[in-house]
């Protein structure tokens, strides 16, 4: 380093993938001109970017080329035209068939001898070098801390891990020590000692804590405690990932079979669930503007098979405590084989006709009534078939779930003004309440009917000759509500 800069070229390391691939030229023995020894760096750096090698069976007619030679190849096949290539090898063949000449070569070419002396680099000075003392005080940097979850073999389920790891720049250390303590304690907890910078420590309650370490050289001197500020281990706590790979297939036009990859997170799939929410929107659908369906699943297994609605089937991951995780979605038509068509539409948005419980309408929009957990409400039309038939029914809700807080309200406890959109005013992302929308068939006339048991419904088939319908919207606590836009119910027959 004090008689020759060494060479490197940030593009070629960038080109690497960020590796520096170093070649060792030795001393340059016999070379003692310090611009030499830098363009026979330089020659050698860019000949090594050239690695394209070739083996040219020949006629007598190379029989004039040497080693060293330079030579022009053109094969089209690869691409080549008058490619320049340097001899490195050359054999001479003698038989039956004549004599044949073999050239072994490696690309070349006149950039690799470009040069200007603008290029050259002072000569750098000599002097003492900054080595580290092995009988200085070593200084290490404050550990850093990554959690994962682990599974304890002796059924105390699932834990958490926190891995610790620190860096120094000074060779010398053989020695390591971790310590940890809760931020609320006054003394740390010291671990054993080991002869690498990391350290495990398992079984750690959620909370935050200070980690620090210190480091030994081999003359026995300890470097300063390095202490990292105050971290928060999460553990359990911590929300689950995402669902990914989340696909649909349609199958026999009314089942929806849903596959994703096995979630990462152990308590996911050790006490955990997937929950399913379906939005009638092919794009822009949200937790909160979805209705359940189909039933959790455990949150070990990777597929679930739903009712086939044309929309958006979003999912979502919950832990062991109950903690949601992110929404994922995935849209898509319903699609079949057998040709449908549609008998009967019954639709009650805007006018919400029917029979309210715990819930009104106004302005396009059936609200809950301010303070209510629970509401149902009785549609006002009904499906006549005339005859008992079998027909496929398919709900199309929609709705959103809010905060009632975030409504304007009049001091009569109803709602002032609703936006034209009918959204109302958003103050949390998840969804604390649900629709349950229910039919109850009979196969006399609906007048003199006896009507059978309500069954929740999302799309199924039925067999009777007429319908009636209810919608059932409950929510987690008075301080959400929900507002439905629209509600539709379509019967669909083989054509």
């Amino acid at each position: 380093m004090t008689d020759l800069p060494v060479l490197d070229s940030a593009t070629y390391i960038a080109a690497d993938n960020g590796e520096p691939l170093v070649l060792d030229m030795g001393e340059l023995p016999g070379e003692t001109g310090f611009a030499r020894g830098q363009r026979l760096m330089k020659l050698a750096l860019l000949k090594g970017r050239r690695q394209k090698q070739v083996t040219l069976p020949c006629s007598l007619a190379a029989w004039p080329v040497r080693l060293g030679d330079t030579i022009r190849v053109s094969l089209p096949r690869r691409g080549w035209t008058a490619k320049t290539f340097e001899v490195t090898g050359r054999t001479v063949h003698i038989g039956e068939d004549g004599v044949r000449v073999t050239l072994s070569c490696i690309e070349t070419g006149p950039a690799i001898f470009d040069w200007r002396t603008s290029e050259e680099m002072p000569k750098p000075a000599g002097g003492v070098p900054t080595l580290p003392s092995p009988t200085a005080k070593p200084v290490v940097s404050a550990p850093t801390m990554t959690e994962e979850l682990y599974e304890t073999r002796g059924g105390g389920g699932v834990k958490t891990r926190v891995r610790l790891a620190a860096t120094t720049d000074n060779p010398f250390i053989d020695t390591w020590q971790f310590a940890w303590r809760p931020v609320s304690a006054p003394e740390p907890t010291l671990r054993g000692l080991t002869d690498t910078p990391e350290d495990m420590i398992d079984d750690v309650a959620p909370g935050p804590y200070a980690f620090g370490v210190r480091g030994r050289n081999a003359r026995g001197i300890w470097s300063d405690w390095a202490w990292a500020g105050a971290a928060a281990v999460q553990g359990e706590n911590a929300p689950p990932g995402a669902i990914t790979g989340l696909s649909v297939q349609a199958s026999g036009g009314a089942v929806a079979m849903l596959r994703w990859d096995r979630h990462p997170s152990l308590d996911v799939r050790q006490g955990g669930r997937i929950e399913f929410r379906h939005a009638g929107a092919q794009a822009g659908a949200s937790w909160q503007s979805s209705t359940g369906i189909g039933k959790s699943v455990s949150g070990g297994v990777t597929e679930a098979t739903l009712p086939l609605k044309s929309g958006t089937y979003l999912a979502r991951p919950y832990d062991a405590m109950g903690t949601p995780g992110p929404v994922s979605g995935i849209a898509v038509r319903a699609a079949s084989i057998i040709p449908t068509t549609t008998v009967a539409t019954l639709a009650e948005a805007p006018g919400f006709a029917g029979t309210a419980t715990g819930c009104s309408a106004a302005g396009g929009v059936l609200a809950m009534a301010p303070g209510q957990t629970r509401a149902r409400y009785a549609f006002a039309g009904r499906i006549d078939l005339g005859a008992v038939q079998p027909v496929r029914l398919i709900s199309d809700i929609e709705l959103l779930i809010s905060e009632a807080r975030d409504l304007f309200w009049q001091p009569s406890g109803t709602a002032m003004w609703t936006p034209p959109d009918a959204r109302l005013w958003l103050g949390s992302t998840d969804a604390y309440g649900d629709v349950d929308l229910q039919v109850s068939v009979t196969d006399d006339a609906p007048e003199t009917a006896r009507w059978g048991p309500w069954q929740s419904f999302d799309a199924a088939d039925f067999s009777g000759r007429a319908f009636r319908f209810r919608a059932l919207l409950s929510v987690e606590s008075p301080d959400y509500t929900i507002g439905i836009t629209g509600l539709t119910v379509t019967a669909l027959q083989a054509a």
